[in-house]
């Protein structure tokens, strides 16, 4: 990832994170790498572990935000999950993935948030049998 993108992708999620908090979310941590990727966020909503993907681009370049993510990510990306609980021993409370889609527009920023963005249930998630 160049430069750019990193600073892209970091002005992203500090947009996110304070868009949760506004909403009564929790930051945990930002940038929590694992093996099989990067989680952007990890916030806390009531007593629910919350993982937030985080997607940020330009009007009529990119798409619609959900087609920025792949089959893969997501898989990737419930790897990750499972591996911060794992790391934490969370394995008793209930979690779930959201996703937060940054659009910047002319008019200004169009912020979308996908709670259970990717159909994982708000519930504890049991460790990986290897």
């Amino acid at each position: 990832m160049g430069k750019l993108s990193r600073k892209k992708g970091s002005a992203g999620e500090t947009i996110a994170a304070n868009y949760l908090a506004q909403k009564g979310f929790q930051l945990i941590c930002k940038n929590y790498f694992t093996r099989y990727g990067e989680i952007d966020l990890v916030m806390k909503e009531n007593k629910t572990l919350v993982f937030v993907e985080v997607k940020f681009g330009r009007e009529g370049k990119c798409g619609k935000p959900l087609e920025w993510i792949t089959k893969r990510k997501i898989n990737r990306f419930v790897r990750a999950a499972k591996e911060y609980i794992s790391r934490n021993n969370l394995y008793d409370i209930p979690v779930r993935i959201d996703f937060v889609a940054i659009l910047q527009t002319e008019s200004g920023l169009k912020i979308t948030h996908i709670p259970n963005a990717f159909g994982e249930q708000a519930e504890p998630m049991a460790p990986e049998e290897h």
